[in-house]
């Protein structure tokens, strides 16, 4: 028999106004660095009347699920969104985010939930799991709305490349092992890998920086359809809110690129354009020996084929 539509609803009072809200929510780009359940997304089409995009995020019992929705926007006062298809683990699934204006440039934001369960046995599972997503995405609108002069300030997405002169699977292999890169790059400290399934990866890295430091990092990776290798730091370093990033390796076989988006944290940083350039530098370090040393992984494995 069939489950019954059951409805959710939660909501919470933001500090900034409806506009900044909404464009927070309408650009899925910067969720991985804001919402903390989102590992990645990609865009697929967008229009000013909405869009459609492929999201991956963690779920509660620790599995990384992804899946499509379409969205519509209306002006800056709601958002209404619906799965492309009924996911195993939630069935149908729709909703939307409404904008109300407060006074005191202030923001109530509703975030609902509309789902038909795949069975009665799943409902208690899907309302939890929706329970933990849902207030832990209001949790982090709060805090991120606020940031002084707007999250574009503190945001900043950069792409590095390199030339590969060996096979680009080869490169691919580099990064995806990453239990070996202990011993195979010299800022890596230590790290322990646990496999979520054949794509997806679990990583607590420790990171050694140029003063003699070390961070410790926890990261989910994801092996994309396509070869492409993307990661959200749910543990990011020191001084930033967010990090989440992308290996592209193209499919001419000439190149890897290493893609950073991060968010800084004002209260640990300084001047904005001080803090973006200082965080920029140590990122595009440790990923520019990554692709150095793939490089040369991927050499060696050409020469002796």
């Amino acid at each position: 028999m069939t489950s019954p539509e059951l409805h959710t609803r939660h909501e919470t009072i933001v500090e900034a106004d409806a506009p900044a809200v909404y464009d927070l929510i309408t650009d899925v780009v910067s969720w991985p660095v804001i919402f903390g359940p989102t590992v990645h997304t990609r865009v697929l089409e967008r229009s000013p009347q909405g869009d459609r995009f492929e999201i991956r995020a963690l779920m509660p019992d620790g599995v990384v699920r992804a899946w499509r929705s379409h969205r519509e926007f209306d002006a800056a006062r709601r958002v209404t969104f619906a799965q492309d298809h009924d996911d195993p683990a939630f069935g149908r699934m729709a909703g939307g985010w409404t904008f109300v204006p407060l006074p005191g440039e202030r923001t109530k934001v509703v975030l609902e939930h509309d789902f038909t369960p795949p069975s009665d046995h799943d409902r208690d599972a899907v309302l939890a799991r929706l329970d933990h997503n849902s207030t832990a995405e209001l949790a982090a609108l709060r805090a991120v709305a606020v940031l002084p002069g707007g999250v574009g300030r503190w945001l900043l997405t950069f792409t590095e490349s390199l030339a590969l002169a060996g096979p680009v699977s080869a490169a691919r292999e580099f990064v995806w092992a990453a239990d070996r890169w202990p011993e195979r790059l010299p800022h890596v400290d230590g790290l322990d890998l646990t496999g979520l399934g054949a794509d997806t990866q679990s990583l607590i890295m420790r990171t050694r920086a140029a003063d003699g430091s070390v961070h410790t990092t926890r990261s989910l990776r994801v092996l994309l359809p396509g070869g492409s290798i993307a990661y959200k730091q749910n543990q990011p370093p020191r001084g930033l809110l967010g990090h989440c990033g992308r290996w592209d390796f193209p499919a001419d076989g000439t190149s890897i690129r290493s893609t950073h988006t991060f968010l800084v944290d004002p209260a640990a940083a300084g001047a904005p354009e001080a803090a973006l350039n200082r965080f920029r530098a140590a990122l595009a370090a440790n990923s520019r020996t990554t692709m150095e040393h793939a490089a040369r992984f991927a050499a060696a494995i050409g020469a002796v084929r």
